[in-house]
């Protein structure tokens, strides 16, 4: 396997030894760290579009939220660099963007499990599931055990695809709190707290193009 690609792998199992790692040798791993994010923002535009019907314009939702999520992550750790830096963290850009992208691996694995998850659902349960039909879809006297039924595991597919969803978000955070400790050296709180005044500043700046 090629130390770049094992270095992905590390990430997802020893993030504390990787983060160090790529810390201390970021000539070597940036520009795979720049693939392993673009990848990462194109993944998770993907797996947000319904499979069912591609030609509906939320391909083009996808390409935007790409367009959009790149530059955005980027002003998020920009954000995290400079502060850091202003708190005494490491002072040099190319460690922290490093170490910061390649805490996005975590979309890969989501991909594979929603994908491998969604994949055999498609035409049968619909993508969202206000678009299936529900008991007030249909006349009182239509609704039959098998509808109720139907709606239910449509429901439960949605929970269940949501709870998958929420857990990998929760990792990507965790190791993205991680990465921001390693490399600047500071204690849990100080590392989340920038990472929330990143987003916020994020969500600030592009908040207009997400309307």
């Amino acid at each position: 396997m090629h130390p770049c690609l094992n270095m992905a792998l590390r990430v997802m199992i020893q993030p504390n030894s990787a983060f160090t790692e790529i810390r201390d040798n970021d000539q070597r791993y940036f520009a795979w760290s720049v693939g392993i994010y673009v990848l990462g923002a194109v993944l998770w535009a993907v797996i947000t579009v319904p499979l069912d019907d591609p030609a509906s314009g939320y391909w083009e939702a996808a390409v935007l939220s790409t367009v959009v999520s790149i530059p955005s992550g980027i002003i998020s750790i920009s954000v995290i660099y400079l502060v850091g830096r202003r708190l005494g963290g490491n002072a040099s850009w190319r460690k922290v963007f490093s170490a910061i992208f390649y805490a996005h691996v975590y979309a890969i694995p989501m991909f594979v499990v929603l994908m491998a998850l969604m994949l055999p659902t498609v035409g049968l349960i619909p993508l969202y599931p206000l678009d299936g039909p529900g008991p007030a879809d249909v006349g009182i006297h239509e609704i039959t055990s098998e509808s109720l039924n139907a709606f239910r595991d449509i429901i439960t597919f949605w929970i269940v695809l949501t709870i998958i969803m929420v857990a990998f978000v929760i990792w990507g955070l965790v190791l993205l709190v991680k990465a921001v400790k390693t490399v600047n050296g500071f204690g849990t709180a100080k590392a989340f707290g920038i990472i929330v005044l990143g987003s916020v500043v994020s969500i600030v700046i592009f908040a207009p193009f997400s309307i």
